[in-house]
């Protein structure tokens, strides 16, 4: 079944996504004045994650932030926290 016809239907639908970033940049991908040079870190650093479940008509249900990627352990323990709020 398409999605749409799920909510039509009533069903409720609840959309995850999971983005990370990294406060390390490539000296080629930082914007600033001409001339102004940029302090960078020397190393990668750890990434930033963040995870995001949103209800269509109740708006954001449940987010999580932390330093590091995300793993299966990460995401089970992000959809059982979930679980617990609905």
């Amino acid at each position: 079944m398409k999605l749409a016809l799920l909510m039509q239907q009533g069903e409720r639908v609840i959309y995850i996504d999971e983005t990370s970033c990294n406060t390390w940049c490539r000296s080629s991908k930082i914007w600033g004045p001409v001339g102004v040079l940029m302090p960078i870190q020397q190393t990668r650093g750890k990434p930033i994650t963040i995870i995001a479940a949103i209800d269509w008509e109740v708006g954001l249900l449940h987010y999580s932030a932390f330093i590091g990627s995300n793993n299966g352990e990460t995401f089970i323990n992000f959809i059982q926290e979930l679980y617990r709020k609905l």
